[in-house]
């Protein structure tokens, strides 16, 4: 069965500032736990998709809520403190549980999310600081049936699906709250395909290709329209002028000097009509490539990894119908660097987002901008707490934001519980 992330039922996550360090720091020490707990990173893919290890039963409804409050200290366009909610819901469904229908699968899953975004209210970046922040609606995002065959080596999905379960995923880059660090800009800010918060009908299919190898390819309406608009999630229209997605990736696990990496090469191409920035006209079609590569760096006695690495660089060759042309990022994420603390997660990452020349003129300069490229620095901690609760605290810096008038500050302290 293809499984790329596992989900808990029930999250709830927070995020404060001003919390003094040592206190916190005495409060995790005194909530020291000596077995290792089971938690799973939550990214807005995870919070939607839902999909787990269906060990048992055959039915698995879930919700989640999480709430995150964030200050922005210094810069951008205003200081502050905002509040975003997320209430997630669905279910799963092992078929071949229920009705014995071998290697099938069931899922629908949506979405109530509240709250403001610190991006739009306070900062101002391109790429969102918060990856839960969305339009404030109750939405279906998506709802699939999927298939399993030849062992679990060739699946397939058909229904309303977001492409960001699927396409660039980094393992670790999970760890970090800018969204930069999930799906790449050069897809997110360049074509209308469907990612979190919205879905689209498609089709997915993933073959193994032995034991360390895999193809997928992904088919999709191209345009899920925009969150203020396609506010329920049943906005479909399929038409030439709003084309189809076309997502490719291969990837294949290596063991550099004996570390696990995995490494991954993809592409996308949308046939739709896209904006000439420089001539004000529409042009039919885009594409781009992009590179992820995670990265073990040590293990640790039994063979878990302590410290690895993660990179993602991305092309899109069409200056002049595209808002980002290269993005670029890298991090480290360590796990049980504090002594007694075995599986908290360290992560310190950077990224690079550069805007088309065309783009920066017609649409940023216009409002007095002059941001060429946004760069991220961010910093983070996250820590259980006990068995199913876990403290993100997380600083990021935003230099450069796309429509911001200066470097940004901001905290933000998550909590996550989990069901």
């Amino acid at each position: 069965m293809l499984v790329k992330i596992p989900r808990n039922s029930l999250a709830m996550k927070i995020r404060l500032h001003c919390l003094p360090g040592a206190l916190l720091a005495g409060f995790l020490a005194a909530t020291s736990l000596s077995a290792p707990l089971v938690g799973d990173l939550v990214t807005p893919a995870d919070l939607e998709d839902g999909a787990r290890v269906w060990d048992e039963p055959a039915l698995q409804p879930y919700a989640v809520f999480a709430g995150d409050f964030f200050a922005n200290t210094h810069g951008g366009n205003d200081t502050g403190e905002v509040w975003t909610g997320l209430l997630d819901f669905g279910l799963d469904v092992d078929l071949a549980q229920q009705f014995g229908w071998s290697g099938t699968s069931f899922h629908i899953g949506g979405m109530w999310s509240l709250g403001e975004d610190p991006s739009e209210e306070l900062v101002g970046d391109f790429n969102t600081l918060n990856n839960i922040a969305a339009f404030n609606t109750v939405r279906l995002v998506q709802v699939w049936l999927q298939q399993e065959m030849a062992g679990g080596h060739i699946v397939w999905r058909l229904g309303q699906i977001s492409i960001d379960d699927d396409f660039m995923l980094s393992e670790q880059a999970q760890l970090f709250i800018n969204s930069a660090f999930g799906v790449m800009p050069m897809e997110s800010g360049n074509i209308p395909s469907p990612i979190w918060p919205l879905g689209a009908l498609g089709l997915f299919a993933r073959v193994q290709a032995g034991e360390d190898s895999y193809l997928q390819f992904g088919l999709y309406d191209g345009d899920a329209g925009v969150e203020d608009i396609n506010t329920h999630g049943f906005r479909h229209s399929i038409n030439s002028r709003e084309g189809a997605a076309i997502f490719f990736e291969g990837g294949t696990r290596l063991n550099p000097g004996g570390l696990p990496g995995e490494y991954k090469i993809g592409g996308f191409y949308n046939s739709g009509d896209f904006e000439d920035f420089l001539i004000g006209d529409t042009r039919d079609g885009n594409w781009s490539l992009y590179f992820v590569m995670d990265q073990a760096l040590s293990l640790e006695p039994c063979g878990k990894q302590s410290l690895g690495a993660f990179f993602h660089a991305g092309y899109s060759p069409q200056v002049e119908r595209n808002s980002v042309t290269f993005y670029t990022d890298f991090g480290l994420t360590c796990v049980g660097l504090l002594p007694g603390r075995p599986a908290d997660t360290f992560g310190l990452a950077f990224s690079y987002t550069k805007f088309g020349s065309e783009y920066r003129q017609s649409i940023l300069a216009d409002s007095g901008l002059h941001s060429r490229a946004e760069k991220v620095i961010e910093l983070t901690w996250r820590a259980p707490l006990f068995s199913g609760l876990f403290i993100q605290p997380d600083l990021q810096v935003i230099l450069d934001p796309a429509e911001g008038q200066s470097h940004a500050v901001v905290f933000g302290l998550r909590f996550q519980a989990e069901y």
